[in-house]
């Protein structure tokens, strides 16, 4: 494949399966990371800032020839200098069929990509409470960082009813589609004996869910909790989750 570069915010939010994919499939990218203070407090939705590391003549060149191609939303796929794609489901399929994480059946594809579309449905129930459960601070990409504006949002009724509403109606609502589904794949994986981005894409809401919504909220659902350590386990998987602590654990001794 040619040089592949993804730019996306400093988080987990909807590009972390895809940064999963990548590094499974053994293809080097670059992890271009937008912080979202500078998404915050700069000219965020222009494409020379999101552009602007890019220093050499090609560079320019590529990104000249991307601008009109940019919305002010991410991710954003480069494959060299000729080929950009936008929309984080997009670019999930288009590299899920790249890396080998389709499906090898119609029924697999299909079944992933149900997986997937689920999981973004959640996410939109979740920003239905912008603005009284909490206040984003980047309300133009309040999809990617609900959950994260949801966990430092203050105290108030308002988000402990969001956060009851999560835990006893649209968590367990969900869950037990999914977990339906996996009991219905007859195999270890979501969609069947192979595994695919609907793997991946579910394990990181379930992985996000305990961090930021319920520690306990797999408690009903142990085949989902193993799906999810299953991934979790996948030796690349391990090893890049590891870098980014270092990289976390760095970052915070540096601004403390």
């Amino acid at each position: 494949m040619q040089d592949v570069r993804l730019v996306y915010f400093d988080i987990r939010g909807l590009a972390e399966p895809i940064r999963w994919m990548l590094t499974i499939a053994g293809i080097g990218f670059t992890d271009d990371r937008i912080a979202l203070t500078a998404w915050m407090t700069k000219k965020k939705n222009t494409f020379e800032n999101i552009m602007k590391r890019r220093t050499s003549a090609s560079d320019t060149a590529a990104a000249l020839g991307l601008k009109k191609q940019f919305v002010g939303q991410l991710p954003i796929l480069c494959l060299g200098d000729d080929f950009v794609l936008t929309q984080p489901l997009c670019v999930l399929r288009f590299l899920a069929k790249k890396c080998g994480f389709n499906g090898e059946t119609e029924m697999e594809e299909a079944r992933a990509e149900e997986i997937s579309d689920l999981v973004y449905d959640l996410r939109t129930r979740a920003v239905e409470y912008e603005g009284k459960a909490f206040k984003s601070q980047t309300p133009d990409i309040v999809c990617h960082t609900v959950f994260r504006d949801l966990r430092g949002a203050p105290e108030s009724n308002e988000k402990t009813k969001m956060l009851e509403d999560f835990r006893t109606m649209f968590l367990p609502l969900y869950f037990k589609k999914f977990n339906s589904l996996l009991e219905m794949s007859a195999g270890e994986w979501i969609a069947g004996p192979n595994l695919t981005y609907g793997d991946f894409v579910l394990v990181n809401f379930l992985d996000i869910a305990e961090d930021m919504v319920d520690p306990n909220c797999l408690d009903e659902f142990p085949k989902l909790r193993q799906l999810k350590e299953s991934v979790l386990q996948i030796p690349e998987i391990q090893q890049w989750r590891k870098l980014q602590e270092q990289k976390n654990l760095i970052s915070y001794v540096e601004k403390n």
